[in-house]
């Protein structure tokens, strides 16, 4: 929860300053992992990363190609080379190597359960919850955060196809108190679902949310 609050800090001071901002979300590595999948910070147009990680201040062609993406105000997959060097000041003081696949979402607020606007919820719900994010490889268009889920609440905009789906991985992985991968197919697409639970209290494991399986 303390990397959300310090995500939600971050974002209310870039509204005050009138800066655009993404939500980006580690969703694949091919190398060392040493932190889980799904991490999430929230970087602002100028290079400003907040979120589970201290002074880090994007340059070069990482930060152009996260600005472009919120230039286009489009969810993207970007695929990091830690072998390039700007890619690897990014990726390996988050504790990832090798290619890195990370979706980037603009933060658009005037669209209704916006991922910031999911993030809020988490935070003040005083109750653990799942939050689903679903991306493609195969395909330009990323679906994003779209689906909160608590005891006593859902909000979701995944596409009708997928909803019934998701939402019942979304409540075995609250029942359970556990992460999950799951695969679905949409279209002629195959598209990925991390189906994450984050406990209310994280400090009671460990500081971080639980480990996807």
């Amino acid at each position: 929860m303390k990397e959300i609050r310090e995500m939600l800090h971050a974002f209310a001071r870039a509204q005050r300053a009138g800066k655009r901002t993404a939500l980006i979300t580690i969703v694949h590595a091919s190398g060392t992992i040493r932190r889980r999948l799904g991490a999430r910070l929230l970087i602002t147009e100028d290079g400003e990363v907040s979120g589970g990680v201290s002074d880090m201040h994007l340059q070069g062609r990482t930060l152009q190609k996260m600005v472009s993406v919120i230039n286009h105000q489009k969810n993207k997959l970007l695929v990091l080379h830690t072998q390039e060097a700007d890619d690897a000041r990014f990726c390996l003081p988050l504790g990832y190597s090798g290619d890195v696949q990370v979706l980037v979402e603009p933060v658009l607020t005037y669209k209704r359960y916006n991922p910031i606007e999911l993030l809020q919820q988490v935070a003040s719900g005083n109750k653990d919850a799942v939050l689903v994010t679903v991306f493609s490889q195969d395909q330009k268009i990323q679906q994003g955060t779209q689906l909160l889920y608590r005891s006593d609440m859902l909000q979701c905009t995944l596409p009708t196809a997928l909803q019934p789906q998701v939402l019942q991985v979304a409540q075995d992985a609250l029942a359970r108190q556990r992460s999950f991968v799951r695969s679905y197919a949409l279209g002629q697409s195959l598209c990925i679902a991390l189906v994450q639970f984050v406990p209310w209290i994280v400090e009671q494991v460990g500081g971080f949310w639980s480990p996807i399986s």
